[in-house]
């Protein structure tokens, strides 16, 4: 939502005109400005729904927040063993199986051909390749895309918590971070790396430890760069000095909001609004509703079909944009309260549950999810990751519990309190 504002204001004004995601709808002024009304109430009313939910909690921000980073993280060693330390290595054996699995089943992999200096053409049709092999399979990817941030930020928040310093958790935590960039980079996917880095950050804010504007420059520094090598490393072709600035201009500002004006364009002058439709929703059939495509999908397919067949999957989206195609008005006037009200209610279940290691991983990975990925309306109407959020929330407790037990066990035959 940050750089969304920006990006409709230079929309708007016409100077994006000739950026690839605008040019389809470069001459219709009309569609620009409404996106740009459309991006300025969501960036009003999201923030307005978010307070007025914890007015009516009565929860005073600052309060909650204050009180909820001077919470120490809860570890409760059992004579110098932690069980928390077992969980998050048990929970890395299974990431490490499933991370070989997929490195196996996606060779050659984008980053691999990348690597070898593949043709940005070659890339994007073994992305694609890639993309079409997990389709069957996606309950299994998204657990993998969800367990690797988690663990990562479970073993930051573990290992540089101020009251626990667990060095093994540490190790653990470099462990992880190299795989799952690794496995980030393999589907020549950029915009996560960022996501880790927030996610770190945010982690090391919750534990109670104070970055230092010298960890914030660096934060952004290797951000940049990250983006920066990416760039160098999947579009070697293209790449040199005034095409790489023109490229991250467009991506940081433009691109992330390009959907709302090109669906402020389409819906419902040459399509009509789609309603429940795009639901990926098992409610779908029972209640008679016909699958349609999301409106990203749909966009890119008739806008941009050369990027489609290439590898394109959908255009870049903000929750609005979403809430116009599917309802129209009505959508635009209510969804920010629903996104925000999700966000308040979220933030308060958070800071009440007890604060272990998971806990707070999951609650960064939540953060920086929303901070960075309000890509859809459709999410926060039914949303099928909380089924694998609910799931691995279960694993760790059980894996927790097992470990708890087993160690005072240990403790009591040896005569230990």
């Amino acid at each position: 939502m940050i750089f969304t504002m920006p990006g409709a204001l230079i929309v708007a004004l016409g100077a994006a005109d000739d950026l690839f995601f605008i040019q389809p709808i470069a001459s219709d002024h009309a569609a620009k400005t409404w996106a740009f009304y459309m991006i300025c109430w969501a960036a009003v009313a999201v923030p307005f729904a978010s307070l007025l939910t914890l007015a009516l909690w009565r929860k005073e921000p600052r309060r909650l927040w204050d009180t909820y980073l001077k919470i120490p993280l809860d570890d409760q060693p059992l004579h110098g063993r932690s069980p928390w330390v077992a969980v998050l290595a048990s929970l890395l054996v299974v990431y490490c199986l499933l991370f070989i699995v997929v490195q196996i089943s996606t060779h050659p992999s984008p980053l691999f051909l990348s690597i070898k200096g593949a043709s940005e053409l070659e890339i994007a049709q073994r992305r694609i390749e890639v993309t079409r092999m997990y389709e069957g399979a996606k309950p299994v990817k998204s657990f993998l895309n969800l367990l690797g941030p988690v663990l990562l930020f479970s073993c930051v928040a573990h290992g540089f918590s101020p009251t626990t310093k667990n060095r093994t958790s540490r190790v653990l935590a470099y462990i992880v971070g190299l795989l799952v960039a690794i496995s980030t980079l393999t589907d020549s996917e950029k915009a996560p790396i960022l996501y880790l880095l927030l996610g770190v950050t945010l982690v090391l804010v919750y534990v109670g430890r104070k970055p230092s504007p010298k960890a914030l420059a660096l934060v952004v520094g290797l951000t940049l760069c990250v983006m920066v090598l990416s760039y160098m490393l999947f579009y070697r072709d293209l790449v040199d000095g005034g095409w790489l600035l023109d490229r991250l201009s467009e991506r940081i500002f433009v691109a992330q909001m390009s959907s709302v004006p090109l669906c402020a364009a389409e819906y419902p002058r040459y399509s009509p609004f789609i309603g429940f439709g795009s639901l990926d929703s098992i409610l779908n059939k029972p209640l008679g509703i016909v699958p349609e495509l999301r409106a990203s999908e749909l966009l890119m397919v008739k806008y941009f079909p050369g990027l489609a067949s290439s590898g394109g999957w959908n255009v870049n989206g903000f929750f609005i944009h979403e809430a116009w195609a599917n309802f129209g008005l009505g959508g635009v006037a209510l969804a920010p309260f629903l996104v925000g009200a999700i966000h308040s209610s979220s933030v308060l279940l958070f800071t009440h549950l007890r604060k272990s290691p998971a806990m707070v991983g999951l609650f960064a990975y939540f953060s920086a999810d929303i901070t960075l990925f309000i890509t859809g309306l459709n999410r926060y109407i039914f949303n099928t990751g909380l089924v694998h959020i609910i799931a691995l929330v279960l694993l760790i407790e059980v894996l927790h519990r097992g470990f708890k037990h087993y160690y005072g066990s240990i403790l009591r035959e040896a005569g230990r309190p």
